[in-house]
């Protein structure tokens, strides 16, 4: 299945067999402007609206309660004027073992969390 994710210009392609997917995977990455990432069953989760300076670790160990956190980051803007300043976004790659819930207390502050599935690009 190749699904065009039109706002990221990206697009998803899904294989019926892992078999099929390691072919269409080798195929792929000698096409000349296409990047392939391969990803696995691990989601993003976003944290917004969390004040900088709680600790990122416990951001994650908070997160960790609902699966094994792999990644993280700090996002910062990417064009303009802010380029290269942070942007109050953290990221952080689980294996989630249970559902987490759309907010959280984290360091005495209300954060809100959103959830992407999957995330290759992110990392």
């Amino acid at each position: 299945m190749l699904q065009a994710l039109e706002a990221r210009n990206t697009c998803d392609l899904k294989f019926k067999s892992d078999a099929a997917r390691v072919k269409g995977v080798s195929c792929l990455k000698g096409v000349e402007g296409l990047t392939v990432t391969p990803y696995d069953g691990s989601v993003a989760v976003t944290v917004l609206y969390l004040p900088f300076e709680v600790d990122q670790r416990l951001v994650a160990r908070v997160l960790s309660q609902y699966g094994t956190v792999s990644e993280m980051r700090c996002c910062k803007y990417t064009a303009g004027e802010l380029k290269g300043i942070f942007n109050g976004k953290r990221q952080f790659r689980m294996e989630l073992v249970r559902d987490i819930p759309s907010f959280l207390f984290i360091g005495g502050s209300k954060a809100h969390i959103r959830l992407l599935l999957p995330a290759p690009y992110l990392f």
